[in-house]
């Protein structure tokens, strides 16, 4: 199956539907973490993350994506390639490594505030976010990881909003990955992927070249 028709396989805009296409590309055992507003959680509407959980918990690193879209959005970009990505990587997982599909992520957030508020923290996390766009792949460095970061990845700072602030917040050392065209256009492809916008609602900008260096890449850094 090729990373477009993986995007095309879990892609819905009723949330509903799009959480259980996803659940139902899981070959690994996972737990469904849920808060509703009437939770002590603070969340305006129902959040649900799926958890690959770590055969072994102690020093873990979570490789994470969010799965939620903005609102009319398709969200072919803006986050199906990083769920996509961590979908692939099901197979290749060595045991102190956690699978976090994130909720709320448009919402400021919260999925990922509720994950590790609520279940065993890791250590370390990579986040995956808008990596269909061919190019570079880029990274930013949130803390002291000790990751040993492949040198085909190019260093970029101050990348806007995704979960890495939170788990930061946290104090959760961890790396961004995402791609775009260049550095000088990065800023402006990673908009135009938000919030329906050309890059996350046009499947042809999505390339298969681009999503597959991000998975050996990520597969190098876990190594």
């Amino acid at each position: 199956m090729t990373n477009k028709e993986y995007i095309l396989r879990i892609t819905d805009q009723d949330k509903t539907k799009r959480l259980n296409k996803i659940i139902a590309c899981l070959d690994r055992n996972y737990t469904l973490q849920v808060a509703k507003p009437t939770d002590t959680f603070p969340t305006f509407s129902d959040i649900t993350n799926i958890i690959v959980p770590a055969r072994i918990q102690t020093d873990k690193i979570a490789v994470m994506a969010h799965w939620d879209v903005y609102p009319g959005s398709c969200g072919y970009n803006d986050n199906s390639s990083g769920v996509v990505t961590l979908l692939k990587l099901q197979k290749f997982l060595p045991d102190n490594v956690e699978l976090v599909f994130t909720d709320g992520e448009e919402r400021g957030g919260q999925g990922c505030r509720f994950y590790l508020e609520d279940y065993p923290r890791p250590t370390q996390a990579i986040n995956i976010d808008v990596v269909g766009l061919d190019g570079r792949i880029f990274y930013e460095k949130y803390g002291d990881v000790t990751f040993s970061i492949p040198r085909q990845l190019k260093e970029y700072r101050h990348i806007p909003f995704s979960d890495s602030y939170i788990l930061a917040h946290y104090k959760i050392p961890n790396i961004l990955m995402l791609t775009g065209r260049s550095a000088n256009t990065l800023i402006l492809d990673i908009f135009n992927a938000e919030h329906g916008g050309k890059n996350d609602n046009n499947l042809a900008l999505i390339s298969e070249n681009i999503m597959n260096r991000v998975f050996d890449t990520l597969l190098e850094i876990l190594k």
